[in-house]
Order: C-alpha cells, then structure tokens, then sequence
C-alpha cells in the first residue's frame, strides 16, 4: 500500500508537460481523429503488458519510466521478503498472491493513465500543429483616372493570410 501511494505521489509531481497540458485540455472532449499521433487504445494495451511502455510511446518518458520502475520495485520487494519462506509454505502462496495483486494494480491504473496521456497529448498536439486560415473581404469604392477623366468604380479585396 505504501508503495503504491509513493508512486501515486511520484506520478503527480512529475512530467511538467502533461500537468500542464492536462489543465488545459480536458480528455472527456477527445474523440478520435483521422492523423492523431497517439492512439488511446494502443497505449493502454501496451502499458497492461508493460507497466510504463504506454506513456513512453505517447512521449512521456519520464512518467512511464516511474510505473516501469514501481513494477520492478514491487517485484524485488516481493522477492527480498520471500527469502524468509520455504517453497511450500504458507506464506509464500500468500506472497505469490499478494504479487499478482500488486502488479495488477500497477498494470491496471497505468493502462488508464496511458490512455489519458494519449488522449491529452493528441488534444495538445492538434492545437500546436494547427493552421489558420484567415480571410478578410473587405468593400469600397476607388477613384479610376483615365485620360483627365476620373470616375468612382466599386471595388473589393480579398486577403488570405496562413497562421
């Protein structure tokens, strides 16, 4: 439980990008579009087989390393403790059990945050690579000299600007 509560801990007062990103952007507004970078589904899959891999492919190094990192504490945890117990004890199915208990947890809650980190991180993606497309029409009117005669034309212009 303590382990899980550093890593907890740990996940929230790293990766700057994604705190940030995620107060702007809210993942209940994704939906899929054709070009994302980061596919959702994808990550969480990867992060169940390995705790991390997930947000380390939706360029979240740092934070994936953080559940890698909690996965294999937990195993040498497990393991250190389960030196002082023969093979067929007791304790040592409840070990094994407490175990697989853990790194489901850990499996579990990374799934999600992979797919929350996709989802956010498509969201920023798509306003940093966006293009504008600005137009202004504008009307009046304009004065046309020809030969010392002068006569008043409507006119218009079209301005197209990318941003």
């Amino acid at each position: 439980m303590l382990l899980l509560l550093i890593q907890i801990f740990t996940v929230s007062s790293t990766t700057a990008q994604y705190r940030i990103n995620k107060k702007i952007y809210d993942r209940h507004d994704y939906i899929y579009q054709q070009g994302d970078p980061y596919k959702p589904e994808s990550a969480a899959l990867l992060s169940l087989i390995i705790p991390g891999l997930g947000q380390a492919t939706c360029g979240e190094i740092a934070r994936g390393s953080i559940f890698f990192g909690s996965s294999i504490a937990w195993f040498a945890f497990i393991s250190y403790y389960g030196t002082n117990f023969g093979p067929e004890s007791k304790e040592a199915y409840d070990l094994i059990a407490y175990y697989f208990l853990g790194q489901a947890t850990i499996s579990v809650i990374s799934m999600i945050d992979a797919s929350r980190v996709a989802k956010i991180n498509n969201l920023a993606w798509r306003d940093h690579n966006r293009s504008v497309l600005n137009l202004q029409l504008q009307s009046g009117f304009s004065q046309l000299k020809i030969n010392k005669s002068s006569k008043v034309i409507p006119m218009i212009s079209l301005r197209v600007a990318f941003q």
